[in-house]
């Protein structure tokens, strides 16, 4: 397996805004340590290697809390709405404010607000043909 790590100091400018004003765990932003290890997995080793891995991370977790959503370890036991969005409270807030601009649910991934909500690419509402998009053409 390769290793990568990235070890981030995070001080100045982000620390000014309210913990309120971003979706962002507030466990991440005050945070003045986070570390970043991006694996790569041996073709001959690869579940062995993951595992390794998962292990390396288990060992981390026990410093703190808080994870970014785009650079977080998938796989891990840890209660993802709580770890990239903060409290439960926290959560259910943002899944509101998802709920009122996303209802059907169309901007979504991994471990996203709302991700956890069953639905069908198939059942998706047609585009209304009145709107227009106002994108520059590519």
């Amino acid at each position: 397996m390769t290793k990568t790590g990235v070890l981030f100091l995070t001080l100045g400018e982000a620390q000014t805004i309210s913990d309120e004003a971003t979706s962002v765990n507030p466990e991440f932003r005050n945070a003045d340590i986070h570390v970043l290890c991006l694996p790569t997995p041996s073709v001959e080793n690869e579940e062995s290697d993951i595992r390794l891995f998962q292990q390396y991370n288990a060992g981390i977790y026990q410093f703190g809390s808080g994870m970014y959503p785009n650079e977080a370890e998938i796989f891990h036991s840890l209660d993802w709405k709580t770890e990239y969005w903060g409290s439960m409270e926290r959560y259910n807030k943002l899944l509101q404010i998802k709920n009122i601009w996303d209802p059907n649910n169309i901007f979504t991934c991994f471990h996203c607000v709302g991700s956890d909500n069953i639905y069908n690419y198939n059942e998706l509402p047609p585009l209304d043909e009145n709107s227009s998009c106002t994108c520059p053409n590519i």
